[in-house]
């Protein structure tokens, strides 16, 4: 072969080598913690995923933080009363409270391979930008009802409408919105998906709801005997919640089986909880040897 042919396939393999390193660190940072933010204390906590060394001021100093998530790099959390979404490294290092202005009582984050996403609760609007956290759109969905928690997936964005007791859905490029994709809820807070199940918070009767992934079959009280259930997320094994009420993170098998109430404690105020990382782009990047 060429010299260049020989540089060319020798680029191409340090960028698939480059890709399973990077693949690697993801599957370490999905392995290793669970998140939780704490408007009470002004903080962000956060144990390993066994629930272990649990640290309720991993970070301190924040604005009414009323969420969290978190990818391979980073940490990111709505500052509700800055008007803000803050973000630091994965290790806490170099935090910036104000890394997106301009937002109205930011209630919940999330990000997908493109974009970050975040509720407007004041100006009742979801907002986006892209993953740099350049090009924000404050009012990217407006009209909505009492906002707080968010999340997407390949397809959608969805939303807690609290006032409405309603989880809302619309498309990922904004279009379409429907407001009451699914009703009966209870001041539902927090919302989350998995490739089967839409789940929420019922603040109101101390329970978690779950229907299917295209919304039928809601059931109001999948999991109960929560205390003021806030903010859930989900992994590929357990289902995570806030008790608002009992400062304690609670967890339970994904199918609703062996709640435990009380699986972290010592909290003030949770609001937020994170346990799987959103996906983060990978850019294969081109080396040639000399």
């Amino acid at each position: 072969m060429t010299r260049g042919t020989e540089r060319s396939w020798f680029g191409v393999a340090a960028a698939a080598l480059a890709v399973m390193c990077l693949c690697g660190a993801g599957q370490s940072a999905e392995a290793q913690y669970v998140y939780w933010s704490d408007d009470g204390t002004a903080t962000i906590g956060r144990a390993n995923l066994d629930g272990s060394s649990p640290n309720q001021s991993w970070m301190s100093g924040l604005s009414s933080p009323d969420g969290v998530a978190f990818t391979d790099t980073h940490v990111y959390w709505p500052q509700f009363s800055a008007g803000a979404i803050g973000r630091a490294n994965l290790d806490g290092s170099s935090p910036n409270p104000t890394w997106i202005t301009g937002c109205s009582m930011p209630d919940g984050v999330t990000l997908d391979a493109n974009y970050v996403y975040w509720t407007n609760r004041g100006t009742s609007s979801i907002g986006r930008a892209n993953r740099d956290g350049s090009s924000p759109n404050q009012s990217w969905i407006t009209g909505l009802d009492g906002l707080d928690g968010i999340v997407v997936d390949g397809s959608y964005v969805y939303w807690s409408n609290d006032s409405g007791g309603t989880i809302g859905r619309a498309n990922l490029d904004g279009s379409s919105p429907n407001q009451n994709w699914i009703t009966g809820c209870s001041l539902p807070y927090g919302v989350a998906v998995d490739g089967s199940y839409a789940y929420w918070t019922n603040y109101d009767t101390d329970s978690i709801g779950r229907a299917n992934l295209d919304g039928s079959s809601p059931n109001q009280s999948f999991i109960t005997g929560c205390s003021g259930p806030y903010a859930l997320a989900v992994d590929s094994t357990y289902v995570y919640w806030t008790n608002y009420g009992s400062g304690a993170i609670g967890r339970a098998n994904l199918d609703g089986s062996s709640p435990n109430q009380g699986w972290i404690t010592g909290g003030s105020s949770p609001t937020g909880v994170a346990a799987a990382p959103e996906p983060v782009p990978v850019e294969l990047v081109a080396f040639d040897a000399q």
